[in-house]
């Protein structure tokens, strides 16, 4: 009788624990979807701002095209405005959102999760809005600057705004006549010459899509490693943070002149060039004594770099995350 109480009185606690455990699994996987909610407002929000801005800067150039269609010059670079914006807000969450989001019970584990969906998905979405809205223009307007249709009621320019990088890959290759390098100390420079590009290829778009998506996957990837840097640096105290920024700023401003050092100490000063139009999908040759540049736009080359990129940044987001503490005592730098 004693035994059969007790099993009869052991199941409805089974079925609690259970009921419990379920729970527990609903209540993290609904702090999960939270937080990537958050994750993607804060995104939309920013690309919401850019597209404005974007917006204003291109009515201007609109107009000053009607104006004086043949005698202006500095373009609408996309490319140049999305990606520090892309930066910051990747920045901002990783370093801002993390206290708040523990304290809901996200665990670390989740927020880095959430980090790195919320970045390639904006990535994605950024990328293809704008390859939408500037492929269309390149098609129809080609060397004409004025794209003239019964579906817009009139005619606009055809280069309101550009993504500079991410349009040379609409072209199988690039050559350049009539050259001359030029050298200064270590840094050498192609001078002159006329660019001539092959036929625009038939997925182009494509290419050109993949290589604002390498773009945009840089932009949050390094967002991301930086704001975890700085948040890490911001628990071991005020002077910590500043030693991290200032040296992280220091580097960053001078990639090019190391990259010009190292290779005028191996004796090859026209390497840095090259390496850094390899790295960003232009395989360029110089034939020797006939001043004519010949690049090849492979966008797979770009493509692997910010996906290498990108997991590399999310892993050691990832371990930061693991070790970053949250001290009241030291105000809200942490």
């Amino acid at each position: 009788m004693n035994e059969t109480t007790i099993k009869a009185g052991a199941r409805p606690s089974s079925r609690g624990n259970a009921h419990a455990t379920s729970g527990g699994a609903y209540g993290r996987t609904r702090q999960f979807r939270l937080a990537l909610v958050r994750c993607l407002t804060l995104y939309a929000v920013v690309f919401a701002v850019a597209v404005i801005v974007l917006a204003v800067l291109t009515y201007q150039r609109y107009r000053a095209m009607i104006l004086l269609p043949n005698g202006l010059s500095g373009d609408v670079n996309v490319e140049r405005i999305l990606f520090p914006m892309l930066f910051v807000a990747a920045l901002v969450w990783q370093w801002g959102f993390f206290a708040t989001l523990l304290c809901h019970g996200v665990s670390r584990r989740s927020f880095v999760g959430v980090s790195a969906i919320g970045a390639t998905a904006i990535s994605l979405a950024v990328s293809m809005v704008i390859v939408a809205a500037r492929y269309p223009l390149i098609v129809l307007g080609g060397d004409v600057r004025m794209v003239c249709a019964k579906a817009i009621g009139g005619c606009l320019p055809s280069d309101m705004f550009k993504a500079p990088l991410s349009e040379q890959f609409l072209y199988a290759w690039q050559e350049v006549g009539s050259t001359q390098t030029v050298c200064d100390g270590s840094t050498c420079s192609i001078e002159g010459g006329t660019a001539t590009y092959s036929p625009m290829l038939q997925s182009g778009w494509l290419f050109m899509f993949l290589k604002f998506l390498s773009l945009m996957l840089a932009a949050t990837a390094l967002g991301m490693l930086v704001g975890a840097v700085l948040a890490w640096a911001a628990g071991r105290g005020v002077w910590t943070l500043g030693v991290v920024a200032g040296l992280g700023w220091g580097l960053f401003s001078m990639r090019f002149d190391m990259a010009y050092g190292v290779a005028g100490v191996i004796g090859e000063p026209w390497l840095a060039t090259w390496l850094i139009g390899a790295a960003s999908g232009r395989v360029g040759s110089l034939a020797a004594g006939s001043g004519v540049d010949f690049g090849t736009y492979i966008v797979w080359i770009p493509l692997v770099e910010s996906l290498v990129l990108f997991a590399l940044c999310v892993l050691i987001v990832s371990r930061l995350t693991s070790r970053r503490e949250i001290r009241p005592g030291r105000g809200r730098l942490g």
